[in-house]
């Protein structure tokens, strides 16, 4: 794959990109469900963990990131070479389990989706959401990453207008956004929530990935200015990328606290929507299932093109 080549013409917001594509790993249906449960259930309370999730996964990402750079290899690279080959292969069976079992939740969330605003069969809806997902694969192939970066980058911004359009409906109180600040917890049910919501953040699958982006994209510079250079641009890539994530899961859960909380069925994504349509408006329901789909869509493109 060719590499750019960082030149004074090549800084600023050329060098972004890659972490948007790792972004959407955590905008995925999983963090939907997760993030609107949450919320429904015990309104603002678990703001905190989102915000603490986000900070992690953004630490994490950018070591990656700062991996591919310096060593010129991607992490699964970076293992295998201290593993023997049994061990290595058993590492990598376990990776692709991992980044498969990732994809049927994103191609079930791509269906749903598709059920919601068409009415097609979860079946006919998954089948075309994996076809979807692998043509937005066939750009990386075709066009190059760059271009994949683009397409991934505007699905990341239909996905942040589609959780976040109710928020701007209706602002929740400020005291009780910091309220939720406060890290506590409320029963079993509160902790296992938390969880969910870690466990759908840190993907390691983006972990994965994020190191190969960036030395795709930017190579492997040798030490001095350069790449520093790109060190400096890869931690703004990783903060604003990590920002426009985490702004988003937060605005899906004080969504879902403000209108949904105590509304009754709403463990599943179509009782979210089901709600939010009664509470909020059919118009905003719409635009949170197109965020969804664009999201399922997004995010089985990206785990599939991490276990490529």
């Amino acid at each position: 794959m060719a590499q750019d080549t960082l030149t004074p013409l090549k800084t600023g917001w050329y060098l972004l990109g890659p972490a948007f594509v790792a972004a959407i790993a955590y905008v995925d249906p999983g963090n939907v469900a997760a993030n609107v449960s949450a919320g429904s259930q015990f309104g603002f309370q678990l703001l905190w963990v989102v915000v603490a999730a986000n900070v992690l996964a953004g630490l994490v990402q950018y070591l990656s990131a700062k991996l591919g750079l310096v060593t010129g290899r991607t992490l699964p690279e970076a293992v295998g070479r201290q593993m023997s080959r049994p061990v290595r292969l058993a590492y990598w069976a376990q990776a692709e389990v991992v980044a498969m079992a990732t994809d049927v939740a994103e191609v079930v969330g791509g269906a749903i989706a598709l059920k919601i605003l068409f009415n097609l069969p979860l079946l006919i809806g998954g089948l075309t959401t994996g076809v979807m997902s692998m043509a937005l694969l066939a750009i990386h192939d075709r066009r190059g990453q760059r271009w994949f970066e683009w397409v991934i980058t505007g699905l990341l911004v239909v996905i942040a207008v589609g959780f976040a359009a109710g928020f701007f409906v209706a602002t929740p109180p400020p005291s009780a956004v910091l309220g939720g600040l406060v890290p506590r917890f409320q029963g079993t049910e509160s902790v296992l929530l938390a969880a969910a919501i870690l466990g759908a953040t840190v993907m390691p699958h983006a972990v994965y990935l994020h190191s190969g982006l960036a030395r795709d994209r930017h190579g492997h510079p040798e030490a001095g200015p350069p790449r520093r250079r790109l060190l400096r641009a890869t931690r703004w890539d990783v903060g604003l990328a990590m920002m426009v994530a985490g702004a988003v899961n937060a605005a899906m859960l004080l969504v879902a606290a403000l209108n949904i909380h105590g509304h009754g069925d709403t463990g599943s994504i179509e009782g979210a929507y089901s709600a939010i349509r009664d509470t909020v408006s059919p118009t905003i329901a719409v635009f949170f299932a197109v965020g969804l789909l664009a999201s399922g869509l997004a995010s089985a493109s990206v785990g599939a093109y991490a276990g490529a």
